[in-house]
């Protein structure tokens, strides 16, 4: 009987272990999920001081100190996850972005790289490592990256988005206008697609593509004042300088800077309104654009 009862007493010691250690572990989340990060910790630590095994707990525990800012804690408790499953995606995820931060760019690509090798077709994987790459601006390897993320899933947005962001930077226009166009397509409220193309298209001198994307962003934002620069600029070198004046006096309305002013000003000059331009070109100078005094000297004078 008393053999009975110590197995019984086994048992529910067992039970009991375990149900505390995920006790605590679901109070850490809600905690985490109310951005009490450090109460988080506290409660993720007793779980893995009861069952340290628990390596979901060790993980959690993580994203609570990098969201604490506190990236070395949140390294070490990826590595300790990994020492108890070396196959365990998500540390490696999570000890990566830790990595970035502390700038150990080289680490963080061999920890999304073992992501990848663990789950090579986990598209995010490619997009973390891409990301970690533009910043060491390695742009052919990133787009490659990028390109492998498409390959697995091709319905999002942001993938072609970044793309184009680095075809523009090596100055693939036409490569940037196709990736740009495709992620306009998949999310057409995304205002950003519509300023790249405008970009990509001036660019390559497509200048009325680049206006009816421009056009195009503005009815998404019709607050951002650098829409209608741009859109001005187009229109300016289209000749249509009726055009370019609306766009650049709604740019100076809604935030006048020297840019607009000066463009301002030579539309005026185009348009025979010698006086006005001046005052365009001095309001210019007042702003800090110190190159405009020698235009000034050219026609105000």
């Amino acid at each position: 009987m008393k053999k009975y009862f110590y197995l019984f007493l086994l048992f529910v010691t067992s039970f009991t272990y375990c149900q505390t250690a995920e006790e605590y572990f679901n109070k850490a989340y809600e905690k985490n999920e109310m951005k009490d990060y450090q109460g988080a910790i506290e409660d993720y630590t007793k779980a893995v001081e009861i069952n340290p095994n628990y390596i979901d707990a060790f993980v959690s525990r993580s994203d609570s100190k990098y969201y604490s800012q506190d990236y070395q804690g949140a390294i070490d408790d990826c590595t300790e996850a990994i020492k108890i499953n070396p196959a365990f995606s998500d540390a490696y995820i999570n000890r990566g972005l830790a990595k970035r931060h502390l700038k150990d760019y080289e680490g963080a690509i061999e920890d999304y790289s073992k992501v990848i090798d663990l789950k090579p077709n986990e598209d995010q994987a490619y997009t973390f490592r891409a990301s970690v790459k533009e910043t060491l601006e390695d742009y052919q390897g990133a787009i490659k990256d990028y390109s492998e993320a498409i390959r697995l899933n091709s319905n999002d947005y942001v993938y072609y988005y970044r793309r184009g962001n680095l075809k523009f930077k090596l100055e693939d226009y036409r490569g940037a206008i196709i990736d740009f166009s495709r992620a306009s397509e998949l999310n057409p409220n995304f205002e950003y697609n519509y300023y790249y193309i405008g970009l990509a298209k001036s660019k390559i001198k497509e200048y009325k593509g680049s206006i009816a994307s421009f056009s195009k962003a503005i009815l998404l934002n019709s607050k951002e004042s650098f829409y209608y620069f741009l859109r001005g600029t187009s229109k300016h070198d289209l000749k249509d300088y009726q055009g370019a004046l609306t766009d650049y006096s709604q740019a100076i309305k809604l935030n006048p800077t020297s840019n607009s002013y000066y463009n301002r000003g030579l539309i005026k000059l185009k348009l025979h309104q010698k006086n006005s331009a001046c005052l365009d070109f001095s309001k210019a100078g007042e702003l800090g654009d110190e190159d405009v005094y020698e235009t000034i000297k050219n026609y105000c004078n």
